[in-house]
């Protein structure tokens, strides 16, 4: 698998002030980077615990007023904190807000303690990759269709009115995976791979099982981006 190599900066907002954080996204934008990120958590992942953390989406929304032309997008939203519609709906807003370059950022969730703390539900993990297969399903009948019926185990949605749709037509999915379930869902769904392997043995044999994944499905792997920490 073989792509043109774009750099971005990842500005996580934990420890950081709205200030700071908007000074790293304004200078990525200037010097003319693809992309810039934060990420999607009620506190810091790193100690201490009770350092300052702005809420993702919120803080991508006031971001987009700040830049120009740089993409935006959290690294990754997990798909316990929030309903697919009410998260599509903030995403798109990005978008509007941005004039067309909010990413979708999705993954299933993992920071169990967070969801304990904050009185997030945290399903097993097999059930939250289901849970997130089914709003990438909602996600794509939101953007292309006028009215979207979705009955699903974990999500329902009736006869759903979706305005405006993004400036860009559909939001590029970013899917953070790693498991082989993971991957053959980002061979399905996704524009571009979130990934944070460290060992190069390791980032190979994942990327030949996405792109096995890509073979069942007809898919050109070359089409769609990695995003390598």
């Amino acid at each position: 698998m073989t792509h043109a190599v774009g750099f971005g900066i990842r500005s996580s907002q934990h420890h950081k002030s709205w200030a700071q954080i908007r000074e790293n996204f304004v200078a990525a934008d200037e010097w003319g980077w693809e992309s810039a990120w934060v990420f999607d958590h009620m506190l810091p992942l790193s100690d201490p615990r009770s350092g300052p953390n702005l809420e993702g989406w919120t803080l991508l929304a006031g971001l987009a007023e700040a830049t120009k032309q740089v993409k935006l997008a959290t690294m990754v939203t997990g798909i316990t904190y929030r309903n697919p519609s009410l998260l599509l709906k903030e995403a798109v807003t990005v978008d509007h807000i941005s004039n067309g370059r909010c990413l979708l950022g999705v993954g299933a969730a993992w920071f169990q303690g967070e969801h304990e703390m904050f009185g997030f539900e945290f399903p097993p993990v097999g059930q939250r990759v289901d849970m997130l297969r089914e709003a990438l399903e909602i996600f794509e009948g939101l953007q292309t269709q006028e009215r979207t019926t979705f009955e699903g185990r974990y999500y329902q949605v009736k006869d759903a009115i979706f305005e405006p749709k993004p400036v860009q037509g559909k939001l590029p999915v970013v899917i953070g995976a790693g498991g082989d379930r993971m991957l053959r869902i980002v061979a399905r769904y996704a524009d571009w791979w979130d990934n944070n392997f460290r060992d190069d043995d390791e980032y190979r044999a994942k990327v030949g099982k996405l792109e096995a994944a890509c073979a069942k499905l007809g898919r050109d792997p070359r089409r769609f981006g990695a995003r390598r920490r």
